[in-house]
């Protein structure tokens, strides 16, 4: 299931009849997806009173001090560890996030993973929703502590890191709803950067003012996207 209108007509038009052909589809564009299940079992928030508790079993690449600047060698150690977790049967749940989440995870992961649908982790790392005949639609998630793994967080004063959080990648006008040619070439620029060592980590407020490059571009996807969404419910 997706959720941006103006992909919709597109998955209609290229797959009509073979859902794993769908699924590659939207796999290969980078566009957000879900792959529900039904299921009996109710959907309990994890820590509804409060936080959650501290963990011993805690993911992320931690804190470092305001003065301290990661470099390409922290960067593969980034890597390193986030690979580690892409071992994990849930985390494929990040190639159907679509944007930078995506593309971050195309590097480690196989498509074949999502072909199978949902894992067995899907009640102890998912999240649900109830449909009004009382039954559960279950998928894979991730935990905000796995995206910042993802995104190559480091805890400062603020949050400092390797790529965008795609809240920030999606008020960006690269972000047209699929993993454009802009997009690759700006991921290999940056990439590229990181690796010689002539950028580093940046804070969410940085992230924001770098990612309004293509304005033009931003606006004419959101039209878009409204006018595809106005003619659908025209249609039903």
């Amino acid at each position: 299931m997706t959720q941006d209108a103006a992909s919709a007509p597109q998955c209609l038009r290229v797959c009509k009849h073979h859902q794993e052909d769908l699924v590659c589809y939207l796999l290969d564009r980078g566009i957000p997806f879900t792959t529900w299940i039904p299921s009996s079992i109710p959907f309990i928030p994890p820590y509804p009173s409060g936080p959650p508790p501290p963990s011993i079993h805690s993911i992320g690449l931690g804190c470092c001090d305001m003065s301290y600047k990661p470099d390409a060698v922290d960067y593969m150690a980034y890597q390193e560890q986030r690979d580690v977790f892409f071992h994990h049967p849930h985390a494929h749940t990040a190639l159907l996030r679509g944007g930078i989440v995506w593309c971050v995870a195309m590097q480690s992961i196989s498509q074949d993973a999502v072909l199978v649908g949902p894992t067995y982790q899907v009640f102890t790392h998912g999240q649900a929703f109830q449909t009004s005949d009382g039954t559960y639609w279950w998928d894979d998630d991730l935990s905000e502590d796995e995206l910042n793994l993802i995104y190559g967080v480091y805890k400062v004063f603020t949050d400092m890191s390797w790529w965008p959080k795609s809240a920030i990648w999606q008020r960006g006008n690269l972000d047209v709803g699929y993993w454009s040619h802009a997009c690759k070439e700006w991921f290999q620029n940056w990439l590229t950067h990181i690796l010689n060592g002539s950028t580093n980590v940046r804070s969410a407020k940085k992230w924001g003012s770098s990612l309004v490059l293509l304005k033009k571009q931003g606006k004419l996807a959101t039209k878009n996207a409204k006018l595809v969404e106005r003619y659908i419910l025209h249609k039903e």
